[in-house]
């Protein structure tokens, strides 16, 4: 499956965030950006095994207060 290879291989995000919290070890504009995008593909890796770190760091910036305030805004 061509998903589940981009996760292992093609994005280094999944195998840099075993250590940390986001992007880049800090919340970034990286962060910021890739998340609202993330948002509307996250069923492509909902169900994945190859991409656990991914979905951490979406869940973990779902939690984030500014986040969910910009994402309010959007709806």
């Amino acid at each position: 499956m061509q998903l589940a290879a981009g996760c292992v291989s093609g994005a280094r995000t999944d195998a840099a965030s075993l250590m940390n919290k986001h992007l880049a070890r800090e919340l970034s504009v990286a962060d910021l950006m890739l998340y609202p995008s993330f948002t509307l593909r996250r069923s492509l890796v909902e169900h994945d095994d190859n991409c656990p770190n991914l979905r951490r760091w979406a869940d973990n910036m779902a939690s984030v207060p500014d986040v969910q305030r910009g994402m309010a805004y959007a709806d």
